[in-house]
């Protein structure tokens, strides 16, 4: 008995070492070619595997990038979690969603209502990574003296302004139009807050 139980331990190691070496893939994938470039194809090229090895560990494309969503939010929450102040956590989660390197590239699945489904299990991970994302937010508006009976709202307002804020500056139109996030964030903190 013993002998079996160490055999599937050693299968579900191997098939967990298989898995990620394939989310690594895919970020390289991301990293070089952009959301766009990130196909089945290209990750199980990018891993040394054939296509129909990356699909026994994600049934999709779609899957895949909210899987790497899903790990990027974790880091982001955990990023905003440490921030002491509302404004500098603001600031970290418009940085992140901008940024090529981490969440910015998978954003669009945010949108994306059919590869966002709840009933999947990448689409749990997401809802669930991005609800502590918000509880971050709601977490230091109550902290900060600022919770009321609308902290929901302003908290789904300030995450909203963030993604906007975010979009914004990677186009360049935030500057074109002369303004910063560093700018924009302490007047809606100003605004919404008070």
């Amino acid at each position: 008995m013993g002998q079996a139980l160490k055999k599937q331990e050693r299968i579900a190691q191997n098939h967990a070492f298989k898995r990620q070496s394939v989310l690594e893939a895919a970020r390289r994938v991301v990293a070089r070619d952009g959301a766009n470039g990130l196909t089945i194809r290209a990750v199980a090229a990018e891993a040394g595997y054939t296509p129909g090895a990356v699909y026994s560990y994600f049934d999709t494309r779609d899957e895949l990038a909210l899987e790497l969503l899903g790990q990027d939010l974790s880091q982001l929450a955990k990023q905003m979690k440490s921030k002491g102040d509302m404004k500098s956590l603001l600031l970290t989660a418009v940085s992140s969603l901008q940024d090529q390197d981490a969440i910015g590239p998978h954003a669009p699945a945010l949108m994306d209502t059919q590869a966002n489904r709840t009933d999947s299990e990448s689409g749990r991970l997401v809802t669930g990574r991005l609800i502590q994302c918000l509880k971050a937010i709601s977490d230091h508006m109550a902290t900060d003296g600022r919770g009321s009976s609308d902290t929901d709202k302003d908290t789904l307002v300030l995450a909203a302004a963030c993604i906007g804020l975010a979009a914004f500056q990677k186009s360049g139109r935030l500057e074109l139009l002369g303004y910063s996030p560093d700018d924009l964030v302490a007047h809606l903190l100003a605004n919404l807050m008070d």
